[in-house]
């Protein structure tokens, strides 16, 4: 799902176990890609593994715009 490096991806992996039709785009889909960032950003608080907030990558340091933030 999230990506800090390139764009996002989104798979399904039964119908398109090769990953060649990225659904992450899709407006069908965005559900789906809300509640898996929200549970991303509920693990990085509930474990306080903010590891990715202190990346030299700078797409990683907009963390803290999560959902609920960190």
């Amino acid at each position: 799902m999230f990506n800090g490096y390139d764009f996002d991806e989104l798979y399904d992996l039964e119908a398109d176990p090769y990953e060649m039709h990225n659904l992450a785009s899709d407006p069908a889909h965005a559900g789906l890609l809300r509640e898996m960032a929200g549970r991303m950003w509920g693990r990085i608080r509930e474990t306080g593994d903010f590891n990715m907030l202190n990346s030299h990558y700078g797409m990683f340091r907009y963390a803290p715009v999560g959902p609920g933030g960190v």
